[in-house]
């Protein structure tokens, strides 16, 4: 028996107990359809470290961070779109492996070892525990930015 919760969760998003799995999981059959990450336009340096990131998890994870309507959130939803879901220790906000204690920030070690996980906010002092960071700009190219408008029009009007 674990000494700790363990919720499914893929990278970006934690699913529930299982009550609540069933509930979201009737819900997301009504959602609107995630915008598919293969159609992206642009910003390379961001899609880079996401793939990077998701082909070696000891990387350390990916700080995204740049202007508002940039795509990010889009992005990484389309990314966590492609993935299969894993168990991770709940409420860790590293999604840590609840079968390797190695890769756990201290943090979480200790939670893990007094079966008491708790909700907790990203500190400034582990922020310094990524890997990468990938910083958003802006698409200043005319044309580029009419791609992306079209493309995104087509697909709300058909996914």
């Amino acid at each position: 028996m674990s000494q700790f919760r363990v919720s499914v969760s893929n990278v970006a998003t934690e699913i529930s107990p299982t009550q609540e799995q069933a509930r979201k999981l009737a819900s997301k059959e009504n959602q609107r359809p995630v915008y598919p990450f293969s159609t992206i336009v642009g910003q390379d340096e961001m899609k880079l470290c996401l793939l990077l990131n998701v082909i070696d998890p000891k990387i350390g994870g990916v700080m995204i961070m740049g202007d508002r309507g940039t795509g990010k959130s889009t992005t990484v939803r389309s990314l966590v779109d492609l993935l299969p879901e894993i168990k991770v220790v709940a409420s860790d906000p590293f999604n840590s492996d609840p079968e390797d204690h190695e890769s756990m920030a201290m943090e979480v070690q200790e939670k893990v070892m007094k079966g008491n996980p708790e909700e907790g906010e990203l500190r400034p002092q582990l922020l310094d525990r990524f890997g990468m960071h990938a910083q958003v700009g802006t698409v200043r190219d005319a044309e580029l930015r009419v791609k992306i408008v079209e493309e995104r029009a087509q697909f709300d009007r058909n996914p």
